[in-house]
């Protein structure tokens, strides 16, 4: 081979790893562009998620807030009932973070279990039409307990959100 074709050969070599090599980092650069991206949404979702518990406990409090007053002897208002914001709650886990469900299951158990309580308690008469006031009243303790458990429960499902969020998002 001729000696001048060394320096040819070399410069040809060389452009072409810069061509490969651009593209490669153009191509890991998009990639980690992306990825940046979804970690973000993941985030803001996750955020929105534990929201959504805080708005459930809102509701719950809302909830309770009528059943003292029914037990005074009250009447409540007409007012349009809320759904329960725990189901958004489900649905932001199921898409954006499944390894977050058993978390969100565990506290929408406990508000499930409120919730089944409370609607026993507001038709108790219609439930239990041979019931005592004592039995109401001991219905009513069981209410107050369950309660009781959403906050502890929504203080758990935080403490999982924000260590996923750290371990994985930031």
């Amino acid at each position: 081979m001729d000696d001048k074709l060394y320096p040819l050969i070399g410069t040809l070599v060389g452009g072409l790893l810069t061509i490969f090599g651009g593209a490669v980092l153009a191509y890991w650069n998009r990639s980690l562009a992306r990825q940046q991206e979804r970690n973000k949404i993941v985030r803001e979702k996750l955020e929105e998620a534990a929201n959504h518990g805080r708005q459930t406990l809102l509701w719950a409090e809302d909830l309770y807030r009528d059943l003292a007053v029914l037990a005074l002897g009250g009447r409540l208002p007409e007012k349009e009932r809320k759904l329960n914001p725990a189901v958004q709650l489900v649905f932001i886990a199921k898409i954006y973070s499944p390894e977050l469900i058993p978390s969100v299951n565990r506290f929408v158990a406990v508000v499930d279990t409120y919730h089944r309580l409370w609607t026993e308690f507001m038709a108790f008469p219609q439930l239990f039409p041979g019931a005592t006031n004592e039995d109401r009243a001991a219905h009513g303790h069981r209410v107050g307990e369950a309660h009781g458990a959403l906050s502890p429960a929504y203080e758990r499902l935080v403490d999982e959100v924000s260590q996923l969020v750290r371990s994985r998002y930031l």
